[in-house]
């Protein structure tokens, strides 16, 4: 038996998060659809559209057809999956204190402890521009507006699903307290030179710890002999607290004095300080917010449908000098793609970030040229590039504004270009991004 084919599925109701929307399945059998099997459905979630459409398919089986119809119900007042909306926005926690605000009287009135993650630009941002539905700069500003209208202003609870996500208690790490070193230790000379950018020579002072010195005593047979100098009692203090120093007969102890709620690095992660006993202390690395129900104080300024970017395109150019001449001639910025067609995250930049309707929007605002640098390999080498996919941001001129390593997604990208289109700083362009984005991971290595 032939697979019920499902035609005409709106990637709006496909990619649904959370939405009310109404659509309706008409079964057809051969070339005529069966008007009487009409059913229409208030959807609130990607699951319930999933079971009605599987239901709708073992329906139009049974009576012989051979495809199911859905068409989404656009309401042109009320914002809906994949709108593009204008909004200004205040983020509190549970406890009512401001993690995040566009609005630049509320801006300045963010709880110290969201500072550093959300607060890096120094002022708002103003009205932003979110995908209704979908993730955005901060997670749950698209699920927020869902089912609001143009003009309206509301308070809305999106849950921790929807925004941060759940709490992961695998994310909680434990440490000893106490960390021990020797007096004197023995390191190869290409450990000396990677990790000092220097060529070690006797008496040369160096810090292999963040809490005392060691000096070089000797280097022989590719070894570096470095004698570890610490004064007992001494207690250095430390972002996450203090740490006292014993110096014994062979070896330092170093005593960490964690302050629970202080931050914690570890390598390339960050996390809380969460508990701490006699011996050892909690790290959560959680984020901030994760497990979090968010309230959204949330005005919608301007509404644009979905269907306003159906049908329109990003008018690429694939010959490098041909965009050049013509951001020069109608002084416009270029976007440069830098892509390789076997790269998985070049695929999804030009399969999902531009034609996010945050990025078309900006359709003819810019030239676009794209070029398969693994291909014509001069580009890869012209602009420095290591990773696929790559982007470049550049004046009518041709000159360098920025360039982004890694995938991007839609939202990302917009801001950057936004930034572009009303001259601020690039540097503060990305707010609170870097809790969303994973760029630096989400690319292709070069095959050089």
């Amino acid at each position: 038996m032939n697979p019920i084919q499902i035609i005409k599925v709106l990637v709006i109701a496909a990619c649904m998060v959370l939405a009310t929307a109404v659509f309706t399945i008409a079964s057809q059998a051969g070339d005529d659809v069966t008007n009487s099997d009409a059913i229409e459905a208030e959807v609130s979630d990607f699951g319930q559209l999933k079971r009605i459409i599987e239901q709708a398919s073992k329906d139009a089986k049974a009576k012989g057809g051979t495809s199911i119809d859905i068409h989404l119900v656009e309401n042109p007042n009320m914002v809906q999956p994949a709108d593009l909306v204008a909004v200004d926005y205040t983020v509190l926690d549970p406890k009512g204190r401001i993690v995040y605000s566009t609005r630049p009287e509320m801006f300045t009135r963010i709880d110290a402890r969201y500072r550093d993650p959300f607060a890096q630009a120094g002022a708002a941002t103003g009205t932003e521009t979110v995908l209704a539905g979908f993730a955005g700069l901060l997670p749950g500003s698209g699920q927020a507006v869902l089912g609001l209208r143009k003009g309206e202003r509301k308070t809305v609870t999106v849950p921790a699903d929807k925004g941060f996500g759940p709490r992961d208690e695998k994310k909680i790490e434990t440490y000893p307290r106490q960390r021990t070193f020797p007096r004197a230790a023995v390191i190869p000379v290409g450990a000396y030179l990677k990790t000092f950018d220097d060529t070690p020579e006797t008496g040369q002072q160096v810090s292999l710890s963040p809490y005392f010195p060691s000096r070089v005593t000797g280097v022989k047979d590719g070894m570096v002999n470095l004698e570890n100098i610490a004064t007992d009692g001494d207690i250095v203090e430390d972002d996450f607290g203090a740490a006292t120093i014993s110096v014994e007969k062979d070896r330092i102890v170093i005593t960490l004095d964690p302050v629970i709620g202080f931050p914690f690095k570890v390598n390339d992660k960050s996390g809380i300080i969460s508990s701490k006993t006699d011996t050892h202390f909690s790290v959560d690395f959680n984020q901030l917010l994760a497990g979090e129900d968010l309230q959204f104080d949330v005005a919608v300024r301007d509404l644009k449908k979905f269907s306003l970017f159906e049908k329109i395109d990003i008018p690429w150019i694939e010959d490098h000098d041909t965009a050049m001449d013509l951001a020069s001639k109608e002084q416009k910025p270029l976007v440069l793609l830098l892509y390789a067609d076997w790269c998985q995250w070049s695929q999804k930049m030009l399969n999902h970030t531009f034609i996010d309707p945050r990025i078309k929007r900006f359709h003819d605002r810019f030239v676009w040229l794209k070029i398969d640098s693994d291909k014509e390999r001069m580009y890869k080498a012209v602009f420095e590039q290591e990773n696929f996919p790559m982007i470049v941001l550049m004046n009518s001129q041709g000159e360098i504004l920025k360039k982004i390593g890694g995938f991007q997604d839609g939202g990302t990208l917009a801001l950057y270009l936004e930034n572009i289109l009303t001259g601020k700083t690039l540097a503060k362009a990305i707010v609170h991004a870097k809790q969303q984005s994973t760029a630096s991971s989400q690319h292709c290595k070069s095959a050089d």
